[in-house]
This record gives structure tokens, C-alpha cells and sequence, in this order.
């Protein structure tokens, strides 16, 4: 597949997501980001926790015409995993606690960029005990949080909080790169969990803007997911949807670390992952269905997956009120939850490619079914 306009058209717009800055709670510059990008194609409303709720305009006689139409929600998560500072040390360390799940071990010697009081960004570095100076005992074990501390040059409390403009509450998040692996289709960069699931879900916006589908369709991009599954919960209560499609970016189990008796069922360059199970959703079999007669018939490349781990947005989303059919499309990507990922950049597309047939394919009818 060579790259052509579109290819870099979504390059350039992830390379854009990638490197914003938004930990979880902290998402309005995503905010500015997506209305950009779907200005004149959306309007956009919010709900108290600040998820940001994309409809496609309508002229004046799609406004006065026939019922209302189903609403088949488009859920991507925008708030990124990061860090709060929550103590300033004497000599200017700085302490802090996980905005989402991270796991010690990939954190020592990282990059981190700290958006202070002013707006202003604060370059950091996190550090801990050297190994020089541990016991054996604490070369053996992942170093707890409290071991850890962020190191930004100063040397007093009074410096930090006067001069750098930092105080308890400041929010941190990965310094990294975006790139390409080696002039591959593998892109490499922080956050992709889920900067990649917005780039589909502005995609799918625009392809199906003035489109005559049998649901309105309806763009979320959620906030806290990555603190508790929160932003989907008000967002859907707010929006009330008849059917949603979560999309997000599950660890890929293609490596060499995640060799298991199975085949891989998160393979990057093989789509979107179709997730059936998960420990917060079971996904509805009538709708998995519905799923795999489209990929089939119009001969898309997806995967299916069993998940004895981890969840998603689906699993606030599909018990709003009386029950949501819900469905997960995840891009694959390696090494989430980390300062850096790396995906396929066709898979996003992939995605974008099921949603769409799928937003062609459904009604009212059709989701009573389900």
C-alpha cells in the first residue's frame, strides 16, 4: 500500500492528537483539537464532566423532516494517562500520583511535561535511587511510587511554586516523540491510547457528513476514561444513544512476550479487533452478528477478540438506563500505558471503514433486533 493524500492526511492528524496535551481530567485542549477539525461538519455540546458531544449539522429541510431517527454514538476516549503533582519537596523535587493505570517499572529516567498555573510547560525529569545505591532486595522489585519523584532543575519549594509556577494539583504527562518505525506503516508516539480512536472517530464524522443513513450518528469523545470509565457514563446519560460503538486501542498480543497456545487476536495490520468479551462487557450476540456478515460481505479486514482483562468505555456506556447494544473496535497497538506506543496507521482507517458500513447498514429495525 503506498502512502497517498488520505494516508497522510491521517498521519498528520494523529502526529496532531498524539502530541496534545490532555491527562485525564485535563482534556480541554483535545476539545480545541476536534472542533477544528470537524468545524463545519458538527455542532458541539458538552456534559458536565466535559465529554464533547459532536452532531453533524443539518440543513433546514433535513431539520423539519420525518421522526427522529435512532442515535448510534461513536465513543473514543480523549484523555491520556499521566501524572497530578501532590507534594512539592523542600529541595524541589516534586512528588506525584498516576492519572491512570501505570505500572512503575517503565517510568525511571522518563521525560515529562508539566503544564503549570500559567499555561506555561515545564520540561521534568523522573528519578529514583540509582542502582549503585540499592540493596539487592530493591534491584529485584519494581521501585513503588513513592520511591519516585520528578526532577525539574529546581532546588527549593520556594523556586518551584514562585518561579516555575508549580503547585500541588499540576497536571504531568509523557514527553515523547511521534515518528514513524523505520519508513514503515508502525507509528511510534505517546498517548495513542486513545488519540488513535479520536483520529477514527473524526474520520467517521466526515465521511458520513450529509450521508442518508438510518440513525443520526453521534461523535463522544469522553473524558476520564482512563480514571474510571467517567466522562462515558454522563455523556451517554446526557445523549441517550440506541446503539454505541466504542472505539479504543487494546494492548496488541502480537510480540514476543505475549506468544500464548492461541493465535494472536490483536495483531497490528490486521484491523480493527472486534472485541466479544470483556470482564465489564459481554457484547450482544445478535450485534456481533450484525458485525460479521459486513466484514464478510464487504470483504474488510477485522479480528475478533476474548479479552480476560481490561475494559473500556463500553462498559459505563451499555448499561445506561434500560441497556445500550454496544460493540468495541479496538486498534491494536503495542506497549500502552507507557511514554510509547506504536500502531499500524492503516488500522485506524480500517476502523473508520466497519464504523462507516455499519452507520450504512443500521436502523431503527435493526437495533430492536439486537
Amino acid at each position: 500500500m503506498k502512502k497517498n493524500n488520505e494516508n497522510q492526511a491521517r498521519i498528520d492528524l494523529l502526529r496532531e492528537l498524539s502530541l496534545a496535551f490532555g491527562a485525564s481530567g485535563f482534556e480541554s485542549d483535545m476539545h480545541d483539537i476536534i472542533k477544528e477539525k470537524l468545524s463545519g461538519v458538527c455542532s458541539f455540546e458538552y456534559d458536565k464532566l466535559g465529554s464533547i458531544i459532536c452532531r453533524h449539522k443539518k440543513s433546514g429541510a433535513k431539520k423539519a423532516s420525518g421522526p427522529a431517527k435512532p442515535v448510534a454514538a461513536i465513543f473514543t476516549h480523549i484523555d491520556e494517562i499521566g501524572f497530578m503533582v501532590r507534594g512539592i519537596m523542600s529541595n524541589g523535587f516534586l512528588k506525584f500520583v498516576n492519572l491512570g493505570g501505570w505500572t512503575t517499572q517503565t517510568l525511571p529516567s522518563q521525560k515529562v511535561l508539566i503544564r503549570n498555573t500559567e499555561g506555561d510547560y515545564v520540561i521534568g525529569v523522573i528519578g529514583m535511587k540509582p542502582p549503585h545505591m540499592m540493596t539487592d532486595d530493591e534491584r529485584s522489585k519494581a521501585p513503588k511510587l513513592d520511591a519516585l519523584y520528578i526532577d525539574i532543575g529546581a532546588s527549593s519549594a520556594e523556586e518551584v511554586i514562585n518561579d516555575y509556577k508549580i503547585d500541588l494539583g499540576t497536571p504531568v504527562v509523557p514527553y515523547s516523540e511521534f515518528g514513524d518505525l523505520n519508513k514503515s506503516w508502525l507509528y511510534y508516539g505517546k498517548a495513542f491510547d486513545n488519540r488513535a480512536g479520536v483520529c477514527a472517530m473524526i474520520e467517521i464524522m466526515r465521511r458520513t457528513a450529509g450521508a442518508n443513513t438510518g440513525v443520526e450518528l453521534v461523535g463522544v469523545g469522553s473524558t476520564q476514561e482512563e480514571s474510571g470509565l467517567r466522562g462515558a457514563k454522563t455523556a451517554a446519560m446526557k445523549i441517550k444513544p440506541d446503539l454505541a460503538i466504542v472505539i479504543d486501542t487494546p494492548p496488541a498480543d502480537d510480540t514476543p512476550n505475549n506468544e500464548t497456545a492461541y493465535p494472536a487476536q490483536g495483531k497490528l495490520g490486521s484491523g480493527p479487533q472486534i472485541r466479544l468479551f470483556d470482564p465489564t462487557m459481554i457484547a450482544r450476540p445478535g450485534l456481533v452478528e450484525f458485525v460479521r456478515k459486513i466484514v464478510k460481505a464487504d470483504k474488510l479486514t477485522a479480528q475478533f477478540a476474548v479479552r480476560s482483562s481490561g475494559g473500556t468505555d463500553a462498559g459505563s456506556v451499555h448499561l445506561t438506563e434500560a441497556g445500550v447494544p454496544t460493540i468495541v473496535l479496538g486498534i491494536p497497538t503495542r506497549y500502552i500505558h507507557s511514554h510509547t506506543s506504536v500502531l499500524d496507521i492503516n488500522d485506524i482507517g480500517r476502523a473508520a471503514d466497519l464504523a462507516v458500513k455499519m452507520a450504512e447498514k443500521l436502523s431503527a429495525e435493526k437495533i430492536s433486533s439486537f
